[in-house]
């Protein structure tokens, strides 16, 4: 039997004799790449040096796919929001559902609008009232979590973001009974 080669960075493959280890290695790394909007996370964010931190906090923190697939659209901006659809004409206007005084655009609508302020304004006194620290939410915590801890405030956080987005969809203003009550059923 004539053997299969190519080479691949120089190196001859012969594809008879791999192993699965070695197939695996070029998937990796013909496949593993940054997602395309990591550029505007380190720009935005100054975190150059954490990417594979904060892609991975979701699988970290949580065991539910939806979780790591709500944060993945978050921190790669593939979220649906006001300012998207009304470019492509499927929103009457680009404002936020909450105030309709803003561009609904991700970080208005999770962190900017004066809606989500007082749900995380809310959410920082229900976490000093159960685990007795403080926590002032950032736009940067809000949209990457809090780096180099995988305790539950990572998680909570992620489905704050959800529970806004949520409450964006039913026409509703967030509001931390209401995450509360979803919180309580998922924990």
């Amino acid at each position: 039997m004539d053997s299969l080669n190519f080479k691949r960075n120089n190196i001859e493959f012969d594809v008879y004799r791999a192993k699965c280890k070695h197939f695996h290695e070029i998937l990796l790394t013909v496949k593993a790449k940054l997602p395309n909007m990591y550029k505007k996370l380190i720009s935005d964010f100054d975190i150059s040096n954490s990417l594979e931190e904060i892609y991975s906090l979701p699988q970290t923190v949580s065991r539910e796919t939806y979780i790591w697939s709500f944060q993945y659209r978050v921190l790669n901006y593939i979220l649906c929001t006001n300012s998207k659809l009304f470019e492509i004409d499927l929103s009457l206007n680009d404002k936020c559902t909450f105030c309709s005084s803003a561009k609904e655009e991700l970080y208005q609508l999770f962190f900017e609008c004066s809606h989500a302020q007082i749900f995380w304004k809310a959410f920082s006194s229900l976490w000093f009232e159960f685990v007795k620290e403080n926590i002032t939410v950032s736009l940067k915590y809000t949209i990457l979590g809090l780096l180099n801890r995988t305790d539950i405030i990572n998680y909570l956080l992620i489905f704050g973001k959800l529970c806004i987005w949520e409450c964006r969809k039913a026409g509703i203003f967030p509001d931390c009974s209401i995450f509360l009550k979803k919180s309580k059923n998922e924990i």
